[in-house]
């Protein structure tokens, strides 16, 4: 996980997607390649640094051709933010 003042100075938040109890996540783009994107956004307050870590090697793992893919893991001084691909698709479909 790398260390940022503020993860927006690389991606350009588009809208609000969910806001939970748990984490907010948002449709973004970034800023260094114009690639859509879902972030995560979990605040400090809301869980350990232990436990997000292990979250992230678990999603590394679950790594397969059905689900998106984890892009980057940020922390913040209050958040930790984990990006992944945007899946514009419904599972309706």
């Amino acid at each position: 996980m790398r260390k940022m003042k503020d993860i927006w100075d690389e991606y350009s938040k588009i809208e609000l997607i969910n806001s939970g109890a748990f984490a907010d996540i948002y449709r973004a783009k970034s800023k260094l390649n114009n690639e859509y994107v879902e972030i995560k956004e979990i605040k400090k307050t809301n869980i350990s640094q232990n436990t997000i870590l292990n979250k992230i090697k678990m999603i590394k793992e679950l790594k397969s051709e059905n689900s998106v893919s984890l892009i980057d893991s940020i922390e913040t001084n209050d958040s930790y933010y984990l990006v992944f691909e945007l899946c514009l698709m419904s599972l309706d479909q």
